[in-house]
């Protein structure tokens, strides 16, 4: 009896440690690269100075299109925003952007995304080295934003 209590009580702290690691629910940081920067990054939200995140703001005439980044395999970055009227308009971005994977800095392009980045497999965030001068969505100033991707 003493052997089956002994055995049940090291399953459940086994079966603690574990969850405590596995449900953690933080993504695992992936390197800076054009590999896993490629691809679609929607605008989810800016950071402000205080840290409070602010929800990127939906177009008010346009709610079924989302405003988002594309990071090209060529380091080109193409934003595309949407008028109320839905059509979209590309109005930055950089045709040959730069990066020290070292310490995660995006260079060569748009202020908007110069800055230092951490990046997961969905998300995308960009704080900026000199947020005084920066305006995200409305809101100013911001020390960086965060994009998502499916």
């Amino acid at each position: 009896m003493k052997k089956l209590i002994l055995c049940a009580i090291a399953m459940m702290a086994l079966s603690i440690s574990c969850s405590k690691s596995d449900g953690d629910g933080a993504e695992e940081q992936l390197p800076l690269s054009i590999e896993n920067l490629k691809g679609v990054w929607y605008f989810k939200e800016s950071i402000k100075m205080d840290n409070t995140r602010i929800p990127y703001k939906k177009i008010v005439g346009c709610p079924e299109k989302r405003d988002f980044v594309t990071f090209g395999v060529d380091r080109s970055v193409r934003s595309s925003i949407h008028y109320a009227n839905c059509v979209p308009l590309s109005t930055y971005g950089c045709g040959n952007y730069s990066f020290n994977p070292n310490s995660n800095i995006i260079l060569n392009c748009n202020f908007y995304f110069e800055g230092t980045a951490t990046i997961t497999k969905t998300t995308l965030r960009i704080d900026y080295s000199d947020p005084t001068m920066r305006e995200f969505n409305g809101d100013t100033p911001v020390k960086g934003i965060i994009l998502t991707r499916q």
